[in-house]
């Protein structure tokens, strides 16, 4: 099976299960294969490109699109069970040539243990939105929609969402810019965890995580 020639996959590779292979591309479509073969199953749609692989769970491909919406696709048919605007609004710009949600699901998602995280955003100032969603309705477990300032800070500096989420134990991060990253909140509630004295610190900057030593890092282009 071949993307269609004008869209890029989000990653080289599928995401896999139950023989399975499943794309997601910068035209916005996720396609479904068969990997013994390559034989094209079917091609699901959202409104702006996929910029990170769908996650697999209970049968279900879940997905984060730079439309502002996730969603929850049938993993077998391709059928759309439901969908959630992370987005406050409505509202779409250009970036980079390409039509985009002003608050994409710029975190790709995440599905564990029921719940599916997505974060929505680009810059701080704008509004960064964390949401934690169950998986089999899409309804709202919990929500973060002020991290994208972190207190009383001056120049209104806080968490963006540039990239990757990552869970370990009771928190959950995220790759979060040149400001705070990673963000870090409360998998029980979604409390940003970040103080005023993390902004602006000198540490690795990038869109994926990785946990090393106990410790999680943002790294780009290792």
């Amino acid at each position: 099976a071949t993307l269609p020639s004008a869209a890029l996959p989000s990653t080289a590779l599928p995401s896999t299960a139950g023989g399975l292979g499943f794309f997601a591309g910068t035209n916005g479509c996720v396609e479904a294969i068969e990997m013994s073969s390559g034989k094209g199953l079917w091609t699901a749609f959202t409104g702006a490109a996929v910029n990170y692989p769908p996650a697999i769970a209970g049968g279900r491909l879940f997905v984060g699109s730079s439309d502002g919406w996730v969603y929850c696709f049938e993993a077998v048919t391709g059928r759309q069970l439901w969908r959630f605007r992370a987005a406050p609004l409505e509202r779409m710009i250009p970036v980079h040539g390409r039509l985009t949600s002003t608050w994409p699901v710029g975190s790709g998602v995440l599905v564990e243990k029921g719940l599916v995280y997505a974060a929505a955003g680009i810059a701080s100032y704008d509004g960064t939105h964390v949401f934690a969603l169950n998986t089999e309705d899409g309804q709202i477990a919990w929500q973060n929609n002020t991290s994208g300032r972190i207190g009383q800070s001056e120049d209104g500096a806080g968490v963006s969402v540039q990239g990757h989420l990552l869970l370990d134990e009771d928190r959950l991060y995220l790759a979060g810019g040149n400001v705070v990253s990673p963000a870090i909140y409360d998998v029980q509630n979604g409390a940003c965890l970040n103080t005023l004295e993390e902004i602006w610190t000198k540490t690795p900057r990038g869109r994926e995580l990785f946990l090393v030593n106990g410790e999680v890092f943002a790294f780009d282009r290792l």
